[in-house]
């Protein structure tokens, strides 16, 4: 595996990394001992800003030696004198595949294409997706900065996605069905409760979408504790909520959301609720034998007070 010129600012897994020119490097080992391969890649966003495209194009160079290059100006020249093969990378369902309808991008070998299926998760993805929201430019007000929290029940859990749309929202296919999956997080200042909720949800043929169950988490030990299934979904859930599982190291990604969902709580409590005015003092009771408050020069008990 490469070495870390800047651990700073390269994003690592345990088969592959991203350095901040874009490279992006994946290692596959042969065998429990056996030498390592390379593929050192670097992706290509399409620039149509108007474009909703969610595929990522890969220029991928293989080194099938056994002792691949070690640092990152090594792996920079492999990649720049090597024979170019492509594959593409659906950002919402994670689909690693060969190039569609492109004749003039020669294909990535099947071995590499199978190995690579098995390796792309959650935070390559969501990786790659800040690359592709930086390629389209997105600048409009958006998110969280754009709701008025005075009208949201402060006791209810904010959506991941409608606080930070740009952010992926992860997709899955199962028996030909579209799926996705919503993170749900407390927006109180500096709440305690540690907790989140994960709500897998399909969307139709016709458009509409039907839940299909929740799980709450503790944040804290990352274990689930609570689940809100229909009976009729139980298979469906346990097939989506393992695929997310298989996606994501869950108790890291729903805790580092929280935190972030934490670090903007105080501007989501919406204005300071209004004080109603102190009401005026009544002035005091005049005696029947006093003037008379209204004005008339007579006493009270021959004017008002009659």
């Amino acid at each position: 595996m490469a070495s870390l010129d800047d651990a700073a600012t390269v994003v690592s897994r345990s088969s592959w990394q991203f350095f901040p020119d874009g490279l992006l490097v994946f290692e596959r080992v042969l065998g429990p001992s056996g030498p390592a391969r390379a593929l050192v890649c670097l992706p290509e966003f399409c620039p149509d800003h108007a474009c909703t495209c969610r595929g990522v194009l890969l220029k991928a160079v293989a080194h099938e030696e056994s002792s691949p290059p070690v640092d990152h100006e090594g792996l920079r020249r492999l990649f720049d004198e090597g024979e170019a093969k492509f594959f593409q990378i659906d950002l919402d369902f994670g689909f690693v595949d060969w190039p569609r309808g492109e004749a003039q991008y020669p294909p990535l070998e099947e071995e590499w294409l199978v190995f690579l299926r098995t390796h792309v998760d959650g935070v390559l993805l969501d990786t790659l997706n800040a690359r592709w929201v930086k390629a389209k430019d997105v600048k409009e007000d958006r998110g969280w900065r754009s709701i008025d929290w005075s009208k949201r029940d402060p006791d209810a859990m904010v959506v991941w996605e409608e606080l930070f749309p740009d952010d992926r929202v992860d997709h899955f296919l199962l028996d030909d069905r579209i799926f996705f999956a919503s993170e749900h997080y407390c927006r109180k200042p500096g709440c305690s409760c540690a907790e989140a909720r994960l709500v897998f949800t399909e969307i139709k043929a016709d458009g509409k979408y039907r839940d299909i169950g929740s799980v709450r988490l503790d944040l804290s030990r990352g274990t689930e504790f609570e689940r809100e299934v229909p009976r009729r979904n139980a298979a469906t859930f346990e097939a989506l909520w393992a695929a997310f599982q298989k996606r994501h190291a869950v108790g890291d990604r729903l805790a580092k959301h929280s935190r972030r969902v934490q670090a903007i709580a105080p501007n989501l409590s919406g204005p300071p609720t209004a004080q109603p005015p102190s009401p005026t003092p009544s002035p005091p009771k005049a005696g029947r034998n006093d003037s008379c408050p209204c004005g008339s020069g007579k006493k009270f008990k021959r004017c008002c007070g009659t």
